[in-house]
């Protein structure tokens, strides 16, 4: 049996896109595309209401080889493809699958490194989201601090150059972080700077 194409490896119309999730996707706010030429995944996952990307066998990262990325060099990030994708993913709701694509560059960065914090933060950032969206709002609280905790190391890290870290201002990111609300969910990243 020859295991499926990955969404991320797949044109738009290989996936089919389910009514309401494209209806919703023409009702959102446009938030210009960073990596647009890498197809988003024909759903969002959220836990409940959707397959499962990864365990379900109709999820869409059912039966997909995950490739670790290499790291980028510190001020190569803001022309990163997976990470502009990850922001794409991120600023259009896919927040778990968001997280997926940080958590891979994640795992290759070396502990205690801004780059290492700044992922766990965005990492974090996104499952709040999931949270505040599921009225999970204590242990969003707990993300919400980890996230500024992992924030914070990076700022006062001493390879930090001012404030930013992988093309982003932390300080602004921290303010996204500390201001996100069931009320508001829809948090939108700028775009990475060199």
């Amino acid at each position: 049996m020859t295991p499926k194409a990955c969404w991320r490896r797949c044109p738009p119309a290989s996936q089919p896109i389910h009514a309401r999730e494209q209806e919703a996707r023409m009702t959102e706010p446009s938030t210009a595309r960073l990596a647009p030429e890498i197809p988003f995944p024909p759903y969002a996952y959220r836990p409940g209401r959707h397959p499962h990307p990864k365990r379900d066998a109709a999820g869409h990262m059912h039966d997909c080889v995950e490739l670790r990325p290499l790291l980028p060099a510190p001020d190569a990030w803001p022309r990163e493809l997976g990470h502009l994708f990850a922001v794409d993913l991120f600023n259009h709701g896919y927040w778990w699958e968001a997280h997926e694509a940080w958590e891979s560059y994640w795992h290759g960065a070396t502990i205690g490194t801004p780059e290492h914090h700044t992922l766990q933060a965005l990492i974090q950032f996104a499952a709040l989201l999931l949270k505040l969206e599921a009225s999970s709002h204590e242990a969003a609280d707990a993300l919400r601090r980890n996230a500024l905790m992992h924030l914070e190391a990076a700022i006062s890290h001493p390879r930090t150059r001012g404030s930013h870290v992988l093309g982003f201002d932390l300080v602004v990111l921290a303010t996204l972080v500390s201001t996100a609300s069931a009320t508001v969910p829809q948090v939108t990243l700028p775009a990475p700077r060199s």
